[in-house]
């Protein structure tokens, strides 16, 4: 099961999942003048041998690439009248990180090295967008992944190089820029949760044994003004889901099995938290779930395999993203207070990966 876990933890912190993003706790955020709430969720479905990104406003589809080369969307931002989507597209050979505004893209890098955006935040007339780029400076593996962000296209490099690293989610607020992620030992084994304030690295849980480690996925701010990152530890093989508020750990789980949190929303007094975890000792198949205060729901019967990777919460509603396997394959899946409900209106692959209520 080593193999196994070390595959899924670098492939949970590099590669796959988001985080939920909106403007209800952003009080820099001008709003919408449109007093309808809207649903807004970003994805990928696969056309052929490629992914294209899209995102849906109230189950309406709007397509981001036309499926020339593989592409993601990974995150969502609205912003008054502007739907900004976070992601990457390929350009053949190497992967760009990029977001869309309202359908037209910005490209973040060249397509020298593969890269990918993760995240994003717009505070004002500044877009911010977290993610990782290459430094290839090794020619077989292209190089290691350094955690960044880009303030307006710009990057600003966040972690060292010497490991791969992750950027996962970002935040500003009074003119700080927080970003949330891990830094990767080399055998993955002792990866390490990090946040950067600024461009300052805060470790949130240094591992002091063999095979012990952790890793970032989301960050928000409570109304009180707490900062809640959410993420997951391991000692051994089995993760246990883990969130920090102000730096101290708190785990949702007792580690009998394997847990994650991929997605933070804070309504009021209450925290809220989606991710999965395993159905039971010895039984791998994976349950796509939240936390309200600790205490958990499952999303789906257990009979196959799904995955919570966003939730936000209106009205006392609570909203979550992710995927659920239908035929043998990722099928995007939205739940409305624990009802499913399917997106995609084909039967291809897809991911529902971020949601906004605006």
């Amino acid at each position: 099961m080593k193999s196994i876990y070390y595959l899924l933890f670098l492939t949970c912190f590099l590669f796959v999942g988001s985080c939920s993003k909106d403007d209800y706790n952003d009080p820099d955020n001008n709003g919408s003048s449109d007093n309808k709430p809207h649903v807004y969720i970003c994805g990928h479905e696969s056309v052929g041998t490629n992914k294209i990104a899209k995102y849906w406003k109230d189950g309406t589809e709007v397509i981001l690439t036309d499926g020339t080369h593989d592409a993601n969307a990974y995150a969502i931002f609205v912003d008054g009248k502007d739907v900004y989507v976070a992601g990457g597209e390929s350009d053949g050979t190497h992967r760009v990180a990029k977001y869309w505004k309202n359908g037209v893209a910005v490209n973040l890098t060249d397509g020298k090295y593969d890269a990918i955006a993760r995240d994003i935040f717009v505070s004002g007339k500044d877009v911010y967008v977290a993610g990782s780029v290459q430094d290839g400076k090794s020619s077989y593996y292209g190089g290691v992944y350094v955690a960044k962000y880009w303030k307006n296209g710009e990057a600003i490099t966040l972690s060292d190089g010497n490991n791969d690293a992750s950027a996962r989610a970002i935040l500003v607020s009074n003119n700080m820029v927080y970003t949330a992620g891990t830094v990767f030992e080399p055998t993955y084994s002792n990866n390490i949760a990090v946040y950067w304030v600024n461009k300052q690295v805060k470790q949130l849980l240094t591992p002091n044994s063999p095979n012990q480690g952790s890793g970032a996925l989301d960050i928000a701010k409570t109304d009180n003004g707490n900062f809640i990152i959410a993420g997951s530890t391991h000692k051994g093989n089995t993760n246990l889901a883990t969130y920090w508020k102000d730096e101290q750990q708190v785990n949702l789980t007792d580690g009998k099995v394997g847990t994650n949190l991929g997605s933070v929303y804070p309504s009021g007094a209450d925290l809220y938290f989606a991710g999965w975890r395993y159905k039971s000792e010895g039984d791998y198949t994976m349950l796509a779930n939240y936390w309200k205060n600790g205490t958990e729901t499952v999303l789906n019967d257990g009979t196959k395999d799904a995955e919570a990777y966003s939730i936000c919460v209106s009205n006392s509603v609570v909203h979550v993203v992710g995927w659920e396997n239908g035929n043998y394959k990722r099928e995007a899946q939205y739940w409305i207070n624990g009802v499913a409900k399917r997106i995609c209106k084909s039967q291809r692959w897809s991911e529902a990966t971020d949601i906004v209520i605006k």
